[in-house]
């Protein structure tokens, strides 16, 4: 499948979850023999945050062998992910990337809330606060409430950047339209995954050109419903 084949298979099925008539596909014993003799062969990798409110395959009505999911609190991207991304491109060909973040995270309000914090806590709280520092630079006025969801869309971002410039592997399939990374939100009490579309600075690094953060911070406000093209 390509990229918006699948893309559209996970809205579709965000949606038969958002209106509670999900159908649990692919969850029965054929499924589970059929992989075990087969392999696997997932349609898409998934970053999502570690949260227990954050069913990745349920959000999106999909079962066994569905999804390559990884989860971490705060759904950043370090070396070990990075390596995992770059396992599901080698290894199973996925076609798309979704860097998933959601409403109400932990994370995020640790590092808003600047916690007290030590050892591989503290370094992960860490991943997430530049940008928590750039939100707060450009939008000095904002409260806690208003900071936290901008924060949040934010390091969505950041991941999707942490994925393609720290990885030649990810950067060459991304140039070479073997894969898109999208970014994407979920709404916990809604149920509803907001899609983010891509970076909007992707060709500048696909180009090497790096760009600080505060050139990012504030190009993402608005998200859009539906990103099939």
């Amino acid at each position: 499948m390509t990229h918006q084949d699948v893309l559209r298979r996970l809205q579709e099925g965000n949606r038969r979850f958002v209106a509670d008539s999900a159908i649990y596909p692919r969850l029965t014993s054929d499924r589970r023999e059929e992989l075990r003799s087969q392999g696997q062969d997932p349609i898409a990798t998934v970053i999502a945050c570690s949260d227990s409110r954050v069913p990745v395959e349920h959000i999106f009505d999909k079962g066994m062998g569905d999804l390559f999911t990884i989860r971490v609190a705060g759904n950043i991207a370090g070396s070990t992910q990075i390596g995992t991304v770059e396992f599901s491109l080698s290894a199973l060909g996925v076609p798309l990337i979704v860097v998933l973040g959601h409403d109400d995270c932990g994370a995020v309000k640790a590092s808003v809330d600047e916690v007290e914090a030590s050892g591989h806590l503290l370094r992960l709280i860490r991943v997430i606060h530049p940008v928590t520092e750039m939100v707060r630079h450009e939008y000095p006025n904002l409260s806690r409430e208003e900071l936290i969801p901008r924060v949040i869309n934010e390091n969505v971002f950041l991941t999707i950047e942490s994925l393609i410039t720290g990885s030649n592997m990810i950067a060459e399939a991304v140039r070479k339209k073997k894969v898109r990374i999208v970014g994407a939100v979920f709404d916990i009490a809604s149920g509803k995954v907001t899609w983010m579309g891509d970076h909007p600075d992707q060709r500048a690094f696909l180009k090497q050109k790096k760009l600080p953060l505060r050139y990012r911070i504030g190009r993402h406000s608005s998200v859009e419903e539906d990103i099939v093209e």
